[in-house]
């Protein structure tokens, strides 16, 4: 642990025996998403199945921007650029970073912003839930949970970025236009 932790940029100065211990306590079951933090600026983590050792750094601000329908817009903080325009026909498959929405169902414009504690997902093809259960589920680190982006209508979330659409927003035979939200690197 003192090995890892000087790899991570401590001088040891001020760690203690009982930072050390508290570290060894991040090892056992259930300790998934807790963190110590050791004199000199580190953070420790237990992400998942393995134990993070970085520097200290600011949470992330919230951020916010609006998406016309049709338009872009540049999200820095994601290093992204997200995009909606209507289309005619479903004429290419939606994946990790496109998806379709009915565009009646949405609206004339989407508001992209980061994860928030409380956030309620109902994607297709998987259990609605609170949208930390699902970061969960697919492993994703509570260090990048945070900034992840979330494109919302009004109160609803209608995508996570690398997830299905949400079910309320999904075209169905009766749409008559279709939006399709896009996110490309910058």
């Amino acid at each position: 642990i003192r090995s890892a932790l000087r790899r991570a940029g401590s001088n040891l100065k001020d760690v203690s025996f009982d930072n050390i211990e508290a570290i060894k306590s991040l090892l056992s079951a259930g300790k998934s998403g807790k963190k110590i933090e050791i004199p000199g600026g580190l953070i420790v983590i237990r992400e998942f199945d393995r134990l993070a050792m970085r520097r200290r750094i600011p949470a992330p601000a919230d951020y916010e921007y609006q998406l016309e329908i049709p338009g872009q817009v540049r999200v820095p903080e994601m290093g992204k650029v997200f995009r909606a325009e209507v289309i005619e026909t479903l004429g290419s498959e939606p994946g990790p970073g496109r998806i379709f929405v009915d565009a009646d169902s949405v609206g004339r414009c989407v508001r992209i912003r980061n994860w928030k504690p409380g956030d309620y997902y109902r994607p297709v093809g998987l259990p609605a839930g609170k949208l930390k259960k699902l970061f969960q589920r697919v492993r994703i680190p509570i260090s990048h949970r945070k900034s992840w982006p979330v494109v919302v209508a009004d109160s609803s979330i209608v995508w996570v970025a690398s997830f299905p659409v949400s079910r309320e927003f999904a075209p169905s035979d009766r749409s008559r236009r279709v939006v399709a939200i896009e996110a490309l690197p910058l």
